[in-house]
């Protein structure tokens, strides 16, 4: 499958998902993922994913309301297949919340 055919399988999917109180459907997604905030790397792994932003695991932290972008990786090619900007939006300590700019 292309990567624009996943990109467009999952927005048809959010859009008509109703039965959620998120206004955004989330998927259950596992990919490499690398933050960049500022000079610093941060390697982790996609646990979810909607329209709107992801979840990210990693043992290291950022700080809420930080610009980073995020490079999401195929799992079976290791192809870059998303560079977006994002903001923190929440931690754990399983990791962080992105909101997608």
């Amino acid at each position: 499958m292309k990567d624009g055919n996943t990109v467009d399988m999952i927005f048809n999917l959010a859009l008509k998902s109703t039965e959620q109180k998120r206004k955004f459907v989330r998927f259950p997604v596992h990919a490499k993922a690398q933050i960049l905030t500022g000079d610093h790397i941060i390697e982790g792994e996609i646990d979810n994913l909607s329209l709107k932003g992801t979840f990210v695991r990693t043992r290291q932290h950022a700080k809420i309301d930080t610009i980073v972008t995020i490079s999401i990786f195929d799992t079976l090619t290791t192809h870059e297949i998303s560079n977006l900007k994002a903001r923190v939006i929440m931690t754990t300590e399983d990791g962080f919340g992105l909101q997608f700019e």
